[in-house]
């Protein structure tokens, strides 16, 4: 329950696939913004600019679009990164960003819009001395930036990075309490048609606080061996089968040839997978065997898991599902 006089906030997860070309805004905050579920809207960023979008409602559900995906990239938002979103009123928001350390992501405040005034994208460069708004924005707009903008909503971090992480994990467990609206359907089975030998999921539809809650689960998964966390696609358990190790995965533990590894589910069964190491590229990838693995464990799209190297050639999968209830999948 928002305080009198209190501005009210919502915080989104950033996640690669579900929020890079729209943001969707929690329900239950819909009743604070006046009514409005469409037209114009600004983003304020921790520089104090301000970022042109389109509030869109679709479904009753209302979404940041257009516009957006200027923001996230200006801002250089990455997958596990936490914003936080305050209703300033009149379809406008301050937001703060928090990266992985669970901290305010510092060069925040130095990003400039590749918007012009209008929204479009901006080619020419432009000062914003003082962290005020554009120098090319009318007055009008800039004096109402200035007097909107307020110290961003902060987490605390007095104590350790581990501690604001688990907050933030409350955060998001709390939210999916609250919230039981499904998402569209986000395995529809109809894009599989083309790809001979797909398999097809039984899971029900999955709502967008589940997908940020496994991925929260698996940031938080320690260990003094190295880690890497990959959320799963549809061609890593539902077709093709062929898992890409993402840059930031600790590839300097792994083998430094192709060879076969050996990966251990979470009941400690042993798998034989193909690890396929590119030494000019530098990167590696998982082929003949994750697919029986994928299946053998009933892995479906948007399950983080946390690959735990043990050994150069021995990695324990630990999987954090986005619906607990496993149901095997079924074949084309």
């Amino acid at each position: 329950m928002v305080k009198k006089n209190q501005k009210p906030q919502f915080f989104k997860f950033f996640l690669p696939g579900i929020n890079d070309g729209r943001l969707m805004i929690p329900s239950a905050f819909l009743k604070h913004m006046e009514g409005r579920r469409s037209g114009s809207a600004s983003l304020i960023g921790p520089s104090g600019n301000i970022w042109h979008v389109d509030l869109i409602e679709n479904n009753r559900d209302a979404f940041l679009q257009n516009g957006w995906p200027e923001f996230a990239r200006d801002h250089n938002v990455r997958a596990g990164y936490c914003l936080i979103f305050r209703h300033e009123g009149n379809l406008q928001f301050t937001v703060a960003i928090f990266d992985k350390s669970a901290c305010e992501k510092e060069n925040a405040v130095r990003a400039k819009p590749s918007q012009d005034s209008t929204g479009y994208k901006n080619d020419t460069k432009t000062e914003t001395p003082g962290g005020t708004c554009k120098s090319n924005l009318k007055r009008s707009m800039r004096n109402k930036c200035q007097s909107a903008v307020q110290r961003p909503f902060c987490e605390k971090t007095t104590r350790s990075t581990k501690l604001d992480t688990e907050k933030m994990l409350h955060k998001v467990k709390s939210s999916c309490s609250k919230v039981n609206k499904p998402m569209v359907n986000l395995q529809n089975k109809n894009v599989f048609r083309h790809h001979r030998g797909s398999n097809f999921s039984q899971r029900r539809e999955v709502r967008e606080e589940e997908i940020a809650k496994a991925y929260a689960d698996a940031m938080t998964f320690t260990s003094k061996n190295p880690t890497g966390v990959i959320v799963m696609r549809k061609a890593y358990c539902y077709f093709g089968f062929y898992l890409q190790l993402p840059r930031s995965f600790p590839l300097s533990a792994m083998p430094k040839a192709t060879e076969t590894i050996i990966l251990y589910d979470p009941s400690g069964k042993p798998w034989e997978t193909k690890f396929l190491y590119s030494k000019k590229r530098g990167i590696g990838a998982l082929s003949g065997g994750w697919r029986a693995f994928a299946i053998g464990n009933n892995l479906e799209e948007h399950d983080a898991c946390v690959f735990e190297i043990i050994e150069c050639n021995k990695i324990h999968v630990h999987i954090f599902r986005v619906v607990d209830e496993v149901k095997p999948q079924s074949r084309a």
